[in-house]
């Protein structure tokens, strides 16, 4: 990755005003084919740019109003007293579609699910019980996640997009920008209790007894992605 573009938030903001409802004809394809897209419109070499007095940001897409679950950050629980993966699926795991003895769901901080889990954070806030049933069996210190989301995700400008199909190629128009910066305790924590961030188990015991772990992961909403941040400013 190069050097960001330096940009003031002025001119950002005019850039963004003038591309904004209006209609482009997707020159590329495939996943991030609308971001590359605004990139280019924009005049920028890389998808990230420096805006004085605020700092380095990522220029991302993202479809309006959509509740696709996205990936946030492949972390995994502690385990209470250090068991190891493959114990720890041989005492709480399920049968999944494939026969085989694993993990495999989502859990979330708005109650427990069909297999039993559910998440619930402590009362200072300073960890994420995963429970089974009654029991604690593993937890995530808040502080940590906090650290791995903040490394992880960068500040960014995030960009509403609307596509249509037209004929065999597709239209896209950018719509709302807002300036995202600044992941905080308190977000995380709020949005791990009203089930807006949740937790995916990906695992499951190979024929050998040994662990395929394929990256149990921390996922948000798509559309609730801009209240991960403290910071939330309007740009267009």
């Amino acid at each position: 990755m190069g050097r960001p573009a330096s940009i003031t938030l002025e001119a950002l903001e005019a850039k963004l005003t003038k591309l904004r409802g209006r209609w482009y004809r997707l020159a590329h394809h495939g996943h991030g084919a609308a971001g590359l897209q605004l990139e280019q419109l924009l005049g920028l070499q890389e998808n990230n740019l420096s805006v004085p007095d605020w700092g380095e940001f990522e220029i991302k897409t993202t479809r309006r109003e959509s509740a696709t679950p996205i990936t946030l950050l492949s972390k995994s629980p502690k385990r209470i007293g250090n068991i190891t993966w493959r114990d720890f699926i041989l005492r709480y795991g399920h049968t999944d579609d494939a026969g085989r003895l694993g993990l495999n769901c989502t859990v979330s901080g708005t109650g427990f699910n069909s297999r039993g889990w559910g998440l619930v954070l402590s009362a200072d806030n300073q960890r994420i019980d995963f429970r089974y049933g009654d029991d604690v069996v593993a937890y995530q210190p808040t502080e940590s996640l906090v650290r791995a989301l903040a490394k992880k995700t960068p500040n960014m400008v995030l960009v509403a997009v609307e596509s249509v199909l037209d004929g065999s190629s597709r239209r896209v128009r950018y719509l709302d920008a807002h300036l995202l910066a600044d992941i905080r305790e308190d977000s995380v924590t709020a949005l791990v209790r009203t089930g807006h961030i949740t937790f995916d188990w990906r695992m499951h015991l190979k024929p050998d007894n040994s662990v395929r772990n394929h990256g149990s992961v921390y996922r948000i909403k798509e559309h609730k992605l801009p209240l991960l941040f403290s910071i939330r400013r309007k740009l267009v």
